[in-house]
């Protein structure tokens, strides 16, 4: 009991300072904010929420959906063995019963962004490579559009694919094109916004800043020349979406996240 009184002591002469003080500098007619004040930000924090917001209406127009299909063909095999070495079993079934290999369909998702109004699209290689059926869906958060897309440009070592977009626009609808930015000119420590489509999720927007810049990174089995590391948010499906700058300029295309388990761990590249 006497420990707990001089503690009960102690505590009251720490805190008695504390609660002179805000007595004397709170103004008259002030009190603690409730849930029912108003709170006025910044004009500064303002400003910056408004720039995101303003680089978010105008670039997610041009970020669309695709989705790749793909044929893989598995080599048909018997099962049978022989305990003397040979296969007779294996060998008759092949000579007498010929089969056609196997056949699945793999479908792979991502994002790309409309660079051009001829219908040109950006996006990684390894989201369309070996497709055979290119969708590409465009919305504007009320409509969504399909279309049919295929393969007009690559180049593997970077990871990039250009991806156009076949027929025309319907009547009355125009191809919404982002503007491209130098990344030459970034600088560590920028402001960074991530576009794209994160596990089938549309048009989601996530704000870091620029990490770093990498030379020679190997990511999932890739080798990458020149990479910008960011810390917005990237997941599987952003893949082949803008990186863009306060500008609303494309600086980059999202391409590879470093996690030991699947999820974002804070480190992107693009």
């Amino acid at each position: 009991m006497k420990v707990t009184h001089k503690f009960e002591i102690y505590l009251l002469i720490i805190c008695l300072p504390a609660l002179l003080l805000g007595s004397c500098t709170m103004k008259d007619g002030e009190g603690p904010l409730t849930g029912q004040d108003k709170i006025v930000p910044p004009a500064q924090v303002l400003d910056l929420q408004n720039s995101f917001i303003r680089v978010a209406e105008s670039v997610k127009p041009s970020v669309v959906n695709i989705s790749a299909t793909r044929v893989e063909k598995s080599s048909f095999s018997f099962k049978f063995r022989s305990p003397f070495g040979e296969d007779p079993f294996e060998e008759f079934f092949k000579y007498f019963f010929p089969q056609e290999p196997d056949e699945r369909k793999l479908r792979s998702v991502g994002t790309g962004v409309i660079i051009d109004a001829g219908g040109y699209i950006l996006t990684n290689y390894h989201v369309v490579e070996g497709a055979k059926d290119i969708q590409v869906a465009i919305s504007d958060g009320k409509d969504r559009k399909t279309f049919a897309g295929r393969l007009v440009g690559k180049d593997g070592q970077i990871d990039l694919a250009v991806v156009k977009i076949d027929g025309k626009p319907l009547k009355g609808f125009r191809f919404p094109v982002a503007r491209l930015g130098d990344s030459d000119r970034i600088r560590v420590g920028e402001w960074a916004v991530a576009i794209g489509s994160p596990f089938g999720l549309e048009h989601t927007v996530t704000v870091g800043v620029i990490s770093a810049k990498r030379q020679n990174v190997s990511v999932e089995g890739r080798n990458y020349a020149d990479l910008i590391q960011t810390d917005a948010s990237i997941n599987p499906g952003n893949s082949g979406g803008p990186l863009v700058n306060v500008y609303g300029e494309v600086i980059g295309i999202n391409v590879a996240i470093f996690t030991p388990s699947g999820g974002f761990v804070g480190v992107g590249f693009a």
